[in-house]
């Protein structure tokens, strides 16, 4: 009764130093270490959970093809285990394999197109409206595309997709509603193509 209650969550438990290649820095920022031939995930697991020294966390790879198949891009022939040790390789070994084997890109692009990193949530920015006749400026928390920042919702009411379609494609909506035809001004997809359903699902399955 008499003690007084927490407040907050205390101190912030000091991050861990990994040293290698003679430097000092945490797990996350050897992660992003050129060096560092896994995901994130991996680095942690292998150190955390694992136990093992940074620089063998970050250079040793466990994994291995299914099949010893070849595969042939810039004049050369390697497996995919080979590929993801290529410098011209700008992703991890799970998406090119992903891509190659799965979706059936052709190695050359497979390899060499970064990967589209998905935002954490909408972003907040000044845009503005027009109501009554009067134009205003206001700082909206939504998803920008064609010059306008709107929330979802929004979105969706005006384009016909659905609100988890316009959070998916987020950081490429406005190229996403241009594969559709969408343009500002125009009805929403549903309403305006009798074909949208399946127009709208080749659309996704070529941008995946």
């Amino acid at each position: 009764m008499t003690t007084l209650p927490k407040t907050g969550h205390g101190p912030r438990k000091p991050r861990k130093i990994y040293r290698a290649f003679g430097e000092a820095k945490t797990a996350g920022a050897w992660a992003r270490d050129e060096r560092c031939i896994v995901t994130t995930q991996s680095l942690n697991y292998r150190l955390k959970v694992l136990g093992w020294p940074i620089e063998k966390a970050m250079t040793w790879t466990a994994w291995k093809p299914e099949d010893k198949d070849l595969y042939t891009a810039f004049d050369e022939t390697k497996t995919l285990s080979d590929w993801t040790q290529d410098q011209r390789c700008v992703v991890d070994r799970y998406t090119l394999r992903d891509r190659v084997l799965h979706k059936r890109w052709s190695l050359e692009e497979a390899l060499t197109t970064p990967k589209v990193e998905r935002p954490l949530g909408p972003i907040t920015a000044a845009t503005t409206v027009t109501r009554g006749g009067m134009t205003h400026s206001r700082t909206v928390n939504g998803y920008e595309a064609f010059g306008l920042v709107l929330p979802a919702k929004e979105w969706a009411a005006q384009t016909g997709l659905s609100v988890a379609t316009v959070r998916k494609y987020a950081n490429e909506l406005e190229k996403h509603l241009t594969q559709l035809g969408w343009s500002r001004g125009k009805p929403p997809v549903a309403k305006s193509r009798t074909d949208s359903t399946e127009t709208h699902q080749k659309a996704i399955d070529e941008d995946d």
